[in-house]
């Protein structure tokens, strides 16, 4: 439930991105002209949103059970079967291929940064798939106490809403240091923006 109510409010942010990044003109074929990388898509909430919205998406994660279970998924909509696309590898991987490199209109990584060891390369392999003047969405954890107190004793701890050691404190980015990755990447921060899930409400 948070991850589709946190997905709802991520593409409603990037799609009115995409058109602003567009000068604020949205042609009837608009989206489905984009390429689009999700980086690390899991069971593909994402990458079927951004197929519904026309995208020709390309999800990529490395866990074999995440691709299986997306490609499944993704079998019930055979509407979204000619958009949406999953490999079995990573970023890293994927960029090797030339075929690859400057290639997509936009990356998105949700909650993904936060699992990986070298963080900055991470950063600049997503951008080596992405085109000139093409946009990074990125999504991760702040280094907060709250953060701290939320996903891991909360959402882990007390809740089980993931398993215990999913998370690692030391591994979240506070945006000042994921805009100098970004940065060094070849990129410009375009904008920030902070969210935080209520589960009262929500």
């Amino acid at each position: 439930r948070p991850l589709h109510a946190y997905n709802k409010l991520r593409v409603e942010f990037m799609r009115e991105y995409l058109i602003q990044d567009n000068d604020g003109v949205v042609t009837p074929d608009f989206f489905n002209n984009l390429k689009a990388l999700d980086v690390g898509s899991g069971g593909g909430i994402l990458s079927e949103s951004l197929g519904r919205l026309g995208c020709q998406t390309l999800g990529i994660d490395p866990t074999p059970m995440s691709i299986k279970v997306a490609k499944e998924h993704l079998c019930n909509d055979l509407e979204l079967v000619e958009k949406v696309k999953y490999k079995q590898t990573t970023i890293e991987e994927l960029v090797e291929d030339e075929e690859h490199q400057n290639k997509y209109d936009f990356a998105a990584s949700m909650e993904v940064i936060e699992h990986v060891n070298n963080q900055a390369e991470f950063v600049k392999n997503i951008a080596k798939a992405v085109k000139p003047n093409g946009l990074i969405f990125l999504s991760t954890l702040a280094k907060t106490t709250e953060s701290w107190l939320l996903s891991i004793k909360l959402a882990e701890d007390l809740l089980g809403f993931v398993p215990r050691g999913t998370h690692n404190w030391d591994k979240y980015v506070n945006p000042e240091v994921l805009h100098e990755m970004v940065e060094n990447a070849g990129f410009r921060v375009l904008k920030t923006q902070g969210a935080m899930y209520e589960p009262i409400t929500n």
